[in-house]
C-alpha cells in the first residue's frame, strides 16, 4: 500500500481556496477484491452527502463527483 507523505499532504493543503474532497480507501486483495468497486461506490455516495451538508446542493455535488464516478466506472467497469 502507497501511503501518502508529508510532502503529499503539504501539497494538498496548499491547494487553491475551495472545496476539496478526499477519497481514501485501503483495497482488499484476496478474496474480497470483487467488494473494491462496492465499497468505493459507497465511499463517493457519503461524500456527496458529506458535500451537501457542508452547504452545497445535490445538484453541485453530483457535478464535483462526476469525473470521479466516471474514472471509477472506466477503473472497475462498472459502466
Amino acid at each position: 500500500m502507497n501511503l501518502i507523505s508529508v510532502e503529499g499532504l503539504k501539497a494538498l493543503v496548499q491547494q487553491s481556496p475551495g472545496l476539496c474532497v478526499s477519497i481514501y480507501m485501503p483495497v482488499a486483495r484476496s478474496t474480497e477484491i470483487k467488494q473494491n468497486p462496492i465499497r468505493f461506490k459507497n465511499l463517493i455516495r457519503e461524500a456527496e452527502h458529506k458535500i451537501v451538508e457542508y452547504g452545497f446542493d445535490k445538484k453541485e455535488a453530483m457535478e464535483l463527483l462526476e469525473p470521479v464516478r466516471v474514472e471509477t466506472a472506466i477503473k472497475f467497469l462498472l459502466i
